[in-house]
């Protein structure tokens, strides 16, 4: 035998032995703790799951230790009225056959039952005193009702007057830890046993909120829903999720990699000021910044340019920082977040195309040129740079900029929020562009904002020219088949690229000038939590865990 971590029922540093090689040990050590269990439950009436029956007032923990937890064991003697609390029990710690006292956790927050023989007024005698004592078990639901009460270590308790009631007995035992790498696996055993994964989403869902409640009371946005399934995935370049519906079975259908173009087709129909929080899908790779299921907001605003979402992008940052950190110490949650004060400052910008253009120390070549990769490549190779090396032998234009902007000027953002500005207009096809007067490029009005070397937000000034637009489009479209060597007349081959007309002739019934931004909520919570990997912000993990759960 070889001795190996194992979920710890008793003792929670522990190793025990198990047969080598096979987790069915596991599976059978547990089956046989569960039948014991089930043998102990049964002849007790432990089984009966009884609808829930409240005898006092019904109390939350956290609010009964806000009514009585300054008040003194004299005052506390004083109250007559009965209370009821319900919550999962910790530990059961026995003194002798008439009194034992019970751990119970209840949302975050945790108190003490005392059940003393002599004081229950429910008629209870020794025998079942004894036996319950004895059945109850870490793990199970209980409810006890009593009055507050101090114990003698003057710690605020629940003094029972009716037998504890078993409401939902824990079957499977609950161990006081779980394997680092069995962690997503058993996700439910994570939120139950550490605290900093409950804390996580519990930041998680304050961010949700304080994103929606500045949305609509600050930028006084309405809230809109747009389809997930449709025809066209819309919006950004990544690779959709193909799917078919009953309805259209001569159709293909796609989840949304982005709500972009409906949003925008809503401003164009006279809701000036939306924004969507919702889940969006790219059937790609999964690693510590990325899932193929992702939650992004996105608002937009007509009559908006990119200065003005700059510094609606400061002024949000910096009310979520502030909000963030006194929700942190109100609820007292064990997670790491940025000081408040890095982000009261105005963001550094900086510019797209001179920044790696100073960290070359030379131009970079015509980026309309259909030669402009291999003169990049070269430039590259001729300076000694190997920004490129992990991308393939014959990448895009926008993948190359991109791997060399994350190689120079990401970093830039270890330790403060940093503007991208201007990027060049191939990497943003739906965003208005103009001639850089520092350069004499083609740059799109836009910026991105990085924090720790990971994209935030991105904003830009939608493309509203319905002209320029199916140019870029179809300038889009050639340059990925070009680099596929697909000819521009298959375009309809890839489905990924397929030209939105409908668009197009959307912005024929006129889009105002629009500002619009869009963020990814789990970076954000990984942000504002210090998670490391995004697997850790999401309910139940990355697509890999996911899909671990369900086989």
């Amino acid at each position: 035998v070889k001795m190996v971590p194992r979920l710890r029922f008793l003792r929670p540093y522990s190793v025990q032995p198990l047969p080598t090689g096979t987790p069915s040990g596991c599976s059978a050590y547990l089956r046989a703790l569960m039948a014991a269990r089930l043998k102990e439950l049964r002849p007790a009436g432990g089984l009966e799951y009884p609808r829930l029956t409240k005898k006092g007032k019904s109390r939350s923990v956290r609010a009964f230790q806000a009514e009585f937890g300054t008040r003194a064991a004299t005052d506390l003697a004083s109250v007559s009225e009965q209370y009821t609390l319900c919550g999962r029990v910790l530990h059961v710690r026995r003194f002798g056959a008439k009194f034992y006292i019970i751990k119970i956790q209840e949302n975050g927050s945790s108190t003490q039952a005392l059940v003393n023989l002599g004081k229950l007024t429910d008629g209870t005698d020794s025998k079942h005193f004894k036996a319950l004592s004895m059945l109850l078990k870490r793990g199970d639901h209980i409810s006890v009702t009593g009055r507050p009460a101090r114990s003698d270590s003057m710690e605020l308790s629940i003094e029972a007057l009716h037998s504890p009631q078993l409401l939902s007995p824990s079957i499977a035992p609950l161990p006081f830890q779980i394997p680092q790498e069995s962690r997503m696996h058993n996700r439910h055993m994570d939120l139950l046993l550490n605290r900093s994964a409950r804390d996580t989403l519990l930041v998680r869902a304050f961010i949700i909120h304080h994103l929606r409640e500045h949305l609509h009371k600050t930028l006084k946005c309405v809230e809109v829903q747009t389809p997930i399934l449709a025809a066209n995935a819309g919006g950004a370049v990544a690779r959709p999720f193909s799917t078919y519906a009953t309805e259209f079975v001569h159709k293909d259908m796609a989840l949304r990699i982005a709500p972009e173009l409906w949003l925008k087709r809503l401003i164009v129909g006279g809701l000036d000021r939306i924004f969507e929080i919702g889940p969006s899908f790219r059937n790609e790779g999964v690693d510590a910044t990325h899932n193929p299921e992702f939650t992004t907001c996105e608002f937009y605003l007509a009559y908006t340019n990119l200065d003005s979402l700059l510094h609606i992008t400061e002024n949000l940052m910096a009310t979520l920082a502030k909000g963030v950190s006194a929700f942190l110490a109100k609820n007292e949650l064990q997670v790491e977040a940025p000081d408040p004060k890095i982000f009261e400052k105005r963001f550094e910008r900086v510019e797209f195309i001179p920044a790696l253009e100073e960290a070359l120390g030379q131009p970079l070549p015509n980026l309309d040129s259909p030669r402009a990769v291999t003169d990049i490549l070269k430039l590259l190779e001729d300076a000694g740079k190997e920004w490129h090396k992990s991308l393939p032998p014959n990448p895009s234009l926008p993948k190359l900029l991109d791997h060399m902007a994350a190689a120079v000027i990401e970093p830039k953002s270890s330790d403060r929020p940093l503007y991208i500005i201007n990027h060049p207009v191939c990497m943003s096809p739906l965003a208005k562009s103009f001639t850089c007067p520092t350069t004499g490029q083609q740059v799109a009005a836009r910026a991105e904002l990085f924090f720790g070397g990971n994209e935030l937000a991105n904003m830009y000034e939608e493309e509203n020219d319905p002209f320029k637009q199916k140019r870029k489009f179809v300038n889009q479209a050639k340059a990925k088949l070009d680099q596929q060597g697909v000819a521009v007349a298959d375009q309809d081959d890839d489905p990924a690229h397929v030209i939105d007309e409908q668009y197009i002739s959307v912005l024929e019934s006129g889009l105002p000038p629009t500002g619009g931004w869009g963020c990814g909520v789990d970076r954000l919570v990984m942000l504002f939590t210090g998670s490391k990997r995004i697997s850790e912000v999401l309910p139940f993990g990355n697509l890999r865990n996911v899909v671990g759960l369900a086989s």
